[in-house]
């Protein structure tokens, strides 16, 4: 554990003087996400609550998350595009420990390997280490995904209810983040819920996947599952550039068919309010 901590210390305190260093003013989204949280905080400051919901309300192409987080850090340590990018580097440590930590959830024998090494991946990670100094989403977003992946892996572990809700408000975290980010996990989340509901771990493997089958001939699992797949294949076969009817037409990003999907199965969930919380609750009992 010792060695962890040094090794994280090692790592991080590089990013964290060359994020804080720099004055200069960035460009472009790194820009617009810094400004974003800017003008949540001075709206506070001035007292104008009105003005602090307007802005909130402006948020909705890119969510309010990362500039509600940024509100306090502006209160505090002054209004300079270097106080977001100490935030981001901070949640770069904070994401190599929540690695570690969603790690831990995953084993109860072999928990502490999977979180070393979790967290070995994180801090060494060009990307991370880029993306650390940098006033973007990535960071925020890697960090409420490794919580909620180990929220949910606890909750499957302990069974109880509360470790449940945690995984769903880190979940419903991630989303409000940035929206894709959120959905790239929810998806597979709700759908891994749907298969243990419907395959008791008691049933002989055959029962099960004679179940699962049964499931999956189902109108919204089957909708579900091909849609799942068909992002899949966006992410890895993707961009494709085609023309329908002499208009050009560009697949390379899954982004609208998760939206689409989380839109149709909400609206299902709605449509049968009693048979979802029924659903709900035999989840929380397991």
């Amino acid at each position: 554990m010792a060695l962890l901590v040094v090794a994280i210390l090692r790592v991080s305190t590089p990013v964290l003087v060359l994020a804080t260093d720099s004055a200069r003013l960035p460009q472009w989204d790194m820009a617009k996400y810094g400004v974003s949280g800017l003008r949540l905080a001075r709206a506070l400051q001035d007292t104008d609550p009105l003005a602090f919901l307007r802005h909130l309300n402006g948020l909705d192409v890119w969510p309010p998350v990362f500039p509600l987080l940024e509100v306090p850090v502006f209160l505090l340590a002054g209004p300079g595009y270097a106080s977001a990018r100490g935030l981001v580097a901070t949640l770069f440590v904070m994401a190599i420990v929540a690695g570690f930590w969603s790690g831990l959830q995953s084993h109860r024998r072999l928990g502490f390997a999977v979180g070393a090494l979790t967290a070995a991946l994180v801090a060494a990670s060009p990307m991370a280490q880029v993306f650390a100094t940098v006033v973007m989403l990535e960071l925020p977003g890697t960090l409420f995904l490794l919580l909620a992946v180990g929220f949910y892996l606890r909750s499957l572990e302990s069974g109880r209810a509360r470790d449940f809700t945690f995984a769903c408000v880190a979940a419903t975290t991630l989303f409000f983040c940035k929206y894709n980010y959120g959905l790239i996990w929810i998806l597979p989340m709700m759908a891994n819920e749907v298969l243990r509901a419907n395959a008791p771990s008691g049933l002989q493997p055959a029962e099960s996947l004679k179940r699962l089958g049964s499931t999956l001939r189902q109108p919204w699992p089957a909708l579900l599952v091909i849609g799942l797949l068909g992002a899949a294949v966006i992410e890895i076969a993707g961009p494709w550039r085609f023309s329908i009817g002499g208009r050009a037409v560009s697949v390379g990003s899954s982004g609208p068919l998760l939206y689409a999907l989380f839109a149709l199965t909400l609206v299902g969930w709605l449509l049968r309010p009693r048979r979802s919380l029924l659903m709900a609750k035999q989840l929380h009992a397991r």
